[in-house]
């Protein structure tokens, strides 16, 4: 996001209390999806089946929102690594 300068036109999803602050912080636009089911220590929502499925359909709604309302959705997670701009 920094690389492409699109820091400003992006919105970063903050799972933790701790990311929201950081992204505060940095001014950086933020959504915070903070929720019980996230924020539990160690949590590994890939052993919690219905954890991860919840998570999931958390992410899917996002989604829906924003397309609903006419934008352009580019979800990525952090464990991805982009070679080009995808909008190029």
């Amino acid at each position: 996001v920094y690389r492409l300068g699109k820091e400003r036109s992006a919105a970063i999803a903050a799972l933790d209390r701790n990311f929201v602050a950081a992204l505060v912080a940095e001014r950086l636009p933020c959504l915070e999806l903070v929720h019980p089911l996230l924020e539990r220590p160690a949590a590994n929502l890939r052993s919690n089946v219905t954890g991860f499925r919840r998570f999931g359909a958390m992410k899917a709604s996002l989604v829906l929102s924003f397309i609903t309302r006419g934008r352009d959705v580019l979800l990525s997670d952090v464990d991805v690594v982009w070679i080009r701009d995808p909008e190029a």
